[in-house]
């Protein structure tokens, strides 16, 4: 975990060096992503780090390789801000799955007939679509709210499009993957990565990014990082040259 701390500051250095070039919106938007991800696992993963060095207990990472989402429910289920999602899975989705609001250990059903079953089965993929619904729709709306206090500013509904847009894009990807299974058809692994991570770039570019640029967040982050990279950078100098100047004295 330490060392994949390490790759997301060299990771968010790069990025700095990249965005300086001033390479086309879309890029831009790719590092600026690239970037969230490497701030929010320093953040989350960071401490984690050195709480798993110290007492050498593996701790669950905050993100798991969220460029190799090969569909975009591996991206939200399994790898994208899992800290998140477990809180949406626990709080939204389950309850609404199960119709209550605390689980109850499954108990013993009496035997069913193929008509009730189908009928328990339509139902239980109901709730789930609901479910599915509702945590978008939670996310989006804090994420509403996230933006407000940052910025003092609605998004538009922009920050809510991204979420709840990804409801219609699931239930098509369920259907593609069900026709192409049923015709024998398998996709390579890397065509699935580059469509799920376009589709979510192109995605944010019209609602995320739009809201994030409109009302300067893309600008005050960049210039945030910069003064924190600057501050260490000259902090780091500062040590080193004092190091140089106490030995210069010890041999002197």
């Amino acid at each position: 975990m330490a060392l994949a701390f390490m790759g997301k500051v060299l990771l968010i250095a790069v990025g700095l060096g990249i965005v300086s070039l001033e390479p086309p919106l879309l890029v831009l938007e790719l590092l600026y992503t690239l970037g969230l991800y490497a701030i929010l696992s320093f953040v989350m993963d960071g401490p984690a780090a050195l709480f798993s060095a110290v007492i050498g207990m593996e701790v669950s990472p905050h993100f798991d390789a969220p460029w190799r989402s090969q569909s975009l429910a591996d991206f939200w289920a399994k790898r994208w801000d899992l800290a998140a999602g477990n809180t949406l899975r626990d709080l939204v989705y389950e309850p609404v799955q199960q119709g209550r609001l605390v689980r109850v250990q499954s108990a013993a059903q009496p035997r069913s007939t193929r008509a009730s079953a189908a009928a328990a089965h339509t139902q239980l993929r109901q709730r789930r679509a609901l479910g599915s619904a509702l945590s978008f729709l939670v996310s989006g709306a804090m994420h509403e709210l996230q933006f407000g206090y940052m910025t003092g500013h609605w998004s538009g509904g922009l920050m809510m499009l991204f979420f709840v847009a990804q409801v219609p894009l699931l239930a098509v990807e369920r259907r593609l993957g069900a026709a192409l299974q049923q015709r024998g058809w398998r996709i390579p692994g890397a065509l699935r990565a580059a469509a799920t991570l376009g589709t979510l770039l192109l995605l944010s570019h019209i609602s995320f990014w739009a809201a994030c640029h409109r009302y300067g967040v893309t600008a005050a982050a960049l210039a945030s990082v910069r003064g924190v990279v600057a501050a260490g950078r000259q902090a780091t100098s500062d040590v080193v040259h004092s190091g140089v100047s106490r030995l210069a004295a010890m041999t002197a």
